[in-house]
Order: structure tokens, then sequence, then C-alpha cells
């Protein structure tokens, strides 16, 4: 099966800012897209790109000044089997107040 998925985000800015994004697909699901993702931005402000502590691809976009809009806008299609995910039913939810803090970056 194959899934379309996008964006298409448009903000509206009181003055400088750097705004941070996760947009595209997890690498390890990068084998699946039937063509390389291009996130863009407008303007095409200078956009410095990274990855967190779990592995997921962020952007960060560093909004000058005098500029009042920024747009967010991008698509791209997924091959996938269609199934769910398997599910632990045994699995115990802890509450928050419960967990390490290591766990809570």
């Amino acid at each position: 099966m194959l899934i379309r998925i996008g964006y298409d985000i448009e903000l509206a800015l009181a003055g400088p800012t750097a705004v941070v994004y996760m947009l595209q697909v997890h690498p390890d699901r990068g084998h699946d897209l039937v063509a390389p993702e291009h996130p863009l931005v407008d303007p095409p402000f200078w956009t410095d790109h990274y990855s967190d502590c779990f592995g997921n691809r962020c952007a960060r976009v560093r909004v000058p000044a005098g500029q009042h809009r920024l747009r967010l806008y991008g698509s791209a299609t997924v091959r996938d089997t269609g199934w769910h995910d398997p599910q632990p039913y045994d699995a115990i939810q802890h509450a928050v107040e419960e967990l390490p803090t290591d766990t809570l970056q």
C-alpha cells in the first residue's frame, strides 16, 4: 500500500525567532519512502538539520527581525503493509511521577 503524507503550515511571527520542526519520516522508515523527502521553507531561510536523542530528524529555522510569516511545507509517499504494529497487551503503564528522570528527555 502507498500512503501519501504531507503538511502545509504557515506561522504568523511577532519578532525574530528560531523555529524547530520535526516533520520528516523517522530514519527507521526512510527505506519505505518512494522518493527522498524535501521539506521546504518559505522564505528560504538558513536551516540547520540535526537528529535528537531518539533519532528523529529535526531542523531549526532562524527567522530574522522584520519577517512576520514563515511557511513550512512538504509531502512524500511511503510504502506500508497496512498491518497494525504489534501490541504488548501485558505492558504496564507507569505514572509519570514513577519514571526515572533520565526517561523524561
